[in-house]
C-alpha cells in the first residue's frame, strides 16, 4: 500500500507546479531616534512589512538630547 502513495505523490508533484519559498516578516511598526545638530533630539516612525522592506517617515523634532 506505501508503495502506491509514494507513487500518488510523486505523480502529483509532477503536475502540480510549486510555488518558490517566500521569506515572509512580522509587520512591525517602531521609531528611531537620532541627535541633530546642537542639542536637537529628531524621531521618525518604520514600519517593516511583510514582505520584509522597510519604510519611514521623515525626521521631526521631538525635544533635547540630554
Amino acid at each position: 500500500m506505501r508503495i502506491f502513495v509514494t507513487l500518488g505523490d510523486l505523480l502529483l508533484a509532477k503536475a502540480v507546479r510549486q510555488a518558490p519559498a517566500e521569506a515572509a516578516c512580522s509587520i512591525r511598526t517602531y521609531y528611531e531616534y537620532k541627535c541633530g545638530q546642537g542639542m536637537s533630539r529628531y524621531r521618525r516612525s518604520c514600519t517593516r512589512h511583510p514582505n520584509c522592506t522597510t519604510t519611514c517617515t521623515s525626521w521631526v523634532w521631538a525635544g533635547s538630547c540630554l
